[in-house]
């Protein structure tokens, strides 16, 4: 039998289930957006900050040829560090936004690179045609460490012109579809790190000796920041999410039981009430005033019910002291006459007095069996199980 507390606890708890988790994921999407924002907009100031800071440098800088044994002791040390494995080619000094540099050429595997030192022996990454107004060095979260930062330049023509020192090697990619604007996309770092990027178009400045700054070619900047903190922060969400869910479930179930229990006392109390009702208490009415109102037609109806067995049960009680009544002349008559008829049997020889005995017990018979059918048709008109045919009855007047 299925019991209504159970089924409105399964309805309200499995109601509370899914508006928790439409809420839980609805709440978990929404702050993902918004850090995963946030982490953009970062990216974004940051290469806001590139672009205005960068400049495109002429091919004719001021470049002269150093002899080793001319190099700064803290220049050779870096160099030493950086050429080993390689054909070392020359070393020029260099000035570039009246700074000094040393710029190292050798050849590593058939191929050959360049690098930068600063004055005070510094390694800046490999040499490009791309600058920024401000040394590289003076950036460590774009040099090899643990949690590095990177960033790649590409020209017009699809070439790299600049890329940080963090990526050892390893370029970045330019997403599909640019269309021209900034782009954010999610990217492949070094050593399978995920990481967030963003492609960056702008027209970097060009510094000509002759002809001060100008505008240069346009570039494409790609920036990428690994996300692991971001993933951390998510994660963390999503467990704390998780579990404020089950705590929140779990209270919701032990509130909801005893709400429901709470709320259905009424309906209990009225089903004891009920259990109590027999034939002897049938003058019993249920309580209309201290119950809910969901449940006053209910007791009203019920007390309609007890008010029609009451009656019914006072015109049964009603019905047999008449029928006794009425029957126990009749019966005491035919007893009389049995009992005349069979003291005096013995002198009764005469047919016509043994006629006269047996008409007078069947008329009190047939008065018997007149009596109990009017009483039966009575009753029986009384529960409408009777049809009553209904006729026009002439009435004289007497004068």
């Amino acid at each position: 039998m299925k019991s209504i507390q159970g089924r409105l606890t399964l309805l309200l708890l499995g109601g509370l289930v899914l508006l928790s988790c439409v809420c839980g994921v609805g709440l978990y999407l929404f702050l993902r957006q918004a850090l995963t924002a946030q982490f953009d907009r970062a990216l974004h100031d940051k290469a806001a900050s590139f672009a205005a800071l960068s400049n495109q440098r002429d091919e004719d800088e001021d470049e002269r040829r150093v002899p080793l044994d001319k190099l700064p002791a803290r220049v050779k040390k870096t160099m030493a560090q950086h050429v080993a494995g390689t054909k070392l080619s020359e070393v020029e000094q260099v000035i570039r936004d009246n700074r000094l540099f040393y710029k190292v050429e050798v050849f590593r595997d058939g191929a050959e690179s360049e690098f930068l030192i600063g004055a005070a022996g510094q390694f800046l990454g490999e040499n490009d045609e791309f600058g920024f107004a401000f040394d590289k060095a003076a950036l460590p979260e774009f040099q090899p460490g643990p949690s590095p930062e990177y960033y790649q330049v590409w020209g017009e023509d699809g070439e790299t012109v600049a890329r940080s020192p963090s990526l050892e090697g390893i370029s970045l990619t330019v997403p599909r579809g640019m269309n021209g604007g900034v782009t954010y996309f999610d990217a492949s770092l070094p050593h399978q790190q995920a990481a967030r990027a963003i492609a960056f178009p702008f027209v970097p400045r060009r510094q000509n000796r002759n002809l001060g700054a100008s505008p240069g070619e346009r570039v494409v900047l790609v920036m990428a920041r690994t996300r692991a903190e971001l993933d951390r922060t998510l994660a963390t969400m999503r467990y704390s999410l998780l579990i404020s869910g089950l705590l929140l479930l779990v209270s919701a179930a032990i509130m909801v039981r005893f709400s429901v229990q709470s709320g259905l006392g009424p309906l209990a109390a009225l089903a004891q009430q009920a259990t109590t009702i027999d034939v002897d208490t049938l003058d019993f009415r249920f309580p209309t005033a201290p119950i809910p109102c969901e449940l006053q037609p209910i007791s009203n109806r019920l007390n309609e019910l007890l008010d029609r067995l009451q009656r019914a049960f006072e015109r049964e009680k009603r019905f047999t002291s008449d029928v006794a009544h009425e029957l126990r002349t009749p019966i005491a008559e035919l007893r009389s006459l049995a009992e005349v008829g069979l003291r005096s049997a013995a002198n009764m020889y005469g047919e016509e007095e043994l006629s006269t005995y047996l008409d007078d017990v069947l008329a009190i018979a047939t008065q018997m069996e007149h009596l109990v059918n009017s009483l039966l048709m009575l009753v029986r008109c009384e529960f409408g199980q009777q049809v009553v045919n209904l006729d026009h009855v002439q009435i004289v007047p007497r004068y």
